[in-house]
């Protein structure tokens, strides 16, 4: 990163030749916050100017003038960072350091986030070389920055593809699953949930069984995806959490892979979600070695006729499930078409959930 120091007027050449540096822009995504808050980095470490904090939050870029600079940096804000501090001794004067404490985040407050709003965040740099003396000499600055919404997915900074954060909105824990599991028992589609201790014509029955579920709960496409914000360095959109999907009956392609996606771990299946250019579909493998798979186009969920809204009687059971079938292989149908055009312009991008988990991604 090319860093302009010009104009810097200070107590102490060492402390004021530095400014906040924040890779993210003024936008902090709770959703990224969270998420990682445990993974390990996905990407190369740090180049060797680089220190703290692997994921860059907020921190400074500082150029020291001496070779044996001990620099603290500290950062807090209004409401989600506690007090944060990090030291680091620089040693190459001449060089841009860049320097990311790692935060103390209110994990629970970034969570409640629903929509945009404006956070004050206070960096202080010391210098204390020569803290044993007590000569230590410090400058503070403030900056201002938005503070997404938690359904605002960052999905590229920069140049960097971020669409394995879609990942972390699939959330086998979320307490509305238990319910759609109950209902498919009771639509007589199978009689337990055996991940893959059966068959893979048993995965795929129960696979169809969550389908037919869904598509009675009146669950229709949303093309939803502006997030509650714009962001200068990063390209974010709105996805829907399980919960909200089930309850508002509405979801865009990125929310019905999610969703399915959360429901298939919950039964013990492996998942993934693939992306092709503007669009998500979800893949569930049939057996243990994943030598098998079904690719679901889940925007044609709402193509089926649900209960929700229908006039007159409900069909007999029967009835309904045959023609929840057919909407059901059309749907499999549709993402093969779509994924082999893709392919062949190698674009087809596959989300490894279990993957990133082993990485330490949350759910959110």
């Amino acid at each position: 990163m090319a860093v302009s120091f010009v104009g810097c007027v200070s107590l102490s050449a060492e402390v004021k030749n530095w400014h906040p540096d924040f890779p993210m822009g003024t936008s902090f995504f709770p959703s990224y916050i969270v998420a990682t808050a445990s993974m390990k980095s996905p990407w190369d470490p740090m180049g060797p100017h680089y220190f703290g904090d692997w994921r860059e939050l907020a921190g400074v870029a500082f150029q020291p003038v001496h070779e044996d600079t001990k620099l603290r940096v500290e950062i807090s804000s209004t409401r989600f960072i506690k007090p944060s501090s990090y030291e680091v001794r620089l040693t190459v004067p001449g060089f841009v350091y860049h320097i990311y404490p790692p935060l103390k985040f209110d994990y629970a407050a970034l969570r409640a986030v629903q929509q945009a709003t404006p956070e004050t965040v206070t960096i202080k740099v010391s210098d204390i070389s020569y803290g044993a003396t007590g000569r230590v000499i410090s400058s503070e600055e403030t900056e201002t920055v938005t503070v997404h919404a938690l359904t605002d997915c960052p999905i590229a900074r920069n140049e960097e593809d971020w669409s394995w954060m879609l990942a972390a909105y699939v959330n086998e824990n979320s307490p509305v699953i238990q319910g759609i599991l109950q209902e498919a028992l009771r639509a007589g589609i199978v009689t337990q949930f055996a991940g893959y201790q059966k068959g893979e014509q048993d995965v795929r029955n129960e696979v169809f069984a969550i389908w037919f579920v869904l598509q009675q709960r009146g669950i229709k496409y949303s093309d939803i995806t502006t997030p509650s914000a714009d962001a200068d360095q990063v390209v974010s959109q709105t996805v829907r959490l399980v919960d909200d999907s089930v309850t508002y009956q509405q979801a865009n392609c990125v929310d019905g892979s999610v969703l399915f996606a959360s429901v298939f771990r919950k039964i013990g299946l492996r998942t993934a979600l693939v992306t092709i250019p503007q669009h998500c579909f979800v893949v569930v493998f049939l057996n243990r070695t994943g030598s098998a798979m079904l690719e679901i186009e889940t925007t044609a969920l709402g193509s089926g006729e649900p209960v929700a809204g229908r006039a007159g009687p409900p069909p007999p059971l029967a009835v309904a499930r045959q023609r929840s079938m057919q909407s059901f292989n059309e749907a499999v149908k549709r993402w093969y078409d779509n994924a082999q055009l893709a392919a062949a312009k190698e674009k087809l991008h596959i989300i490894d959930i279990d993957h990133l988990r082993k990485q330490g991604l949350n759910p959110l």
